[in-house]
């Protein structure tokens, strides 16, 4: 072709430069990527690569154990206090609905009539843990707890006693005479008659009691009732039929050898 012209030798050197360029740098690359081949199966042979474990898949609980945790804190705060206050009164209510409650049960085999026990130098009777209002005690009678450890009542000489049988301690109401006797009144006051029927002492409640016919089959309310543990209630049914029970050294104030009203 008389249009057709050869290249030239300048033309020809740059195209066999850019060859030559172009397969040293493939070489050069094949050779890293070699030399990184060795050096990482020399590493494993010789062990100095270790696996990483997986991190551990979280718990479903852990939202609880961590809300567990907040209350945990919480509780270990220390907590508010209100300043408190003394009550007027102290009362106990007694959920009560019939006669058949243990508590409030009539006296059972415990006490036989005219049951008498010997402490010592002291005899009395006992006639059961309650005494009903208006049944009077004369001296060596005394209302008992039902495991024999506290009695109340009047000793020989006409004191008015609580007594801890078994730590020979005693608490004198008022000291009377040989001839008198206790009697605890419908609104439940505590007094001392003489022999003539004569009122020589009393203590009035500071909560009105009320009075009940046959809040029991066998007593009526109020009624003084000796627990186990030797305190001494006097328990009455209130005008909407709530069954109460006071500590008597409460509700009367009671101190030692009182001179009463």
């Amino acid at each position: 072709d008389e249009h057709y012209r050869p290249p030239s030798s300048k033309s020809q050197k740059i195209k066999q430069t850019l060859t030559d360029t172009k397969t040293i740098f493939i070489a050069c690359l094949l050779l890293l990527v070699g030399a990184a081949l060795v050096v990482d199966i020399a590493q494993r042979r010789s062990g100095s690569i270790q696996s990483v474990p997986s991190p551990a898949p979280l718990k479903k609980d852990m939202p609880t154990m961590a809300a567990a945790a907040l209350l945990e804190e919480e509780e270990e705060e220390e907590p508010e206090y209100l300043e408190e206050t003394a009550p007027e009164t102290i009362i106990t209510e007694i959920e009560y609905e019939n006669s058949t409650d243990e508590k409030y049960s009539d006296v059972g085999d415990e006490f036989k009539e005219d049951d008498t026990r010997d402490y010592g130098q002291d005899k009395f009777d006992c006639i059961g843990d309650r005494l009903e209002n208006e049944k009077p005690l004369h001296p060596n009678e005394f209302i008992c707890s039902e495991d024999f450890r506290f009695m109340f009542g009047l000793t020989a000489d006409g004191a008015l006693v609580w007594k801890n049988v078994e730590k020979n301690q005693e608490f004198i109401y008022h000291q009377g005479t040989v001839n008198d006797f206790y009697l605890l009144k419908a609104d439940g006051t505590f007094t001392l008659y003489d022999e003539n029927n004569n009122l020589l002492w009393n203590k009035m409640p500071y909560q009105p009691v009320q009075y009940t016919s046959k809040c029991l089959p066998s007593h009526n309310c109020p009624f003084l009732f000796l627990h186990n543990d030797g305190v001494l209630t006097i328990d009455y049914m209130d005008t909407n039929g709530m069954w109460l029970s006071y500590d008597t050294d409460i509700i009367y104030s009671m101190d030692s050898d009182d001179e009463g009203n």
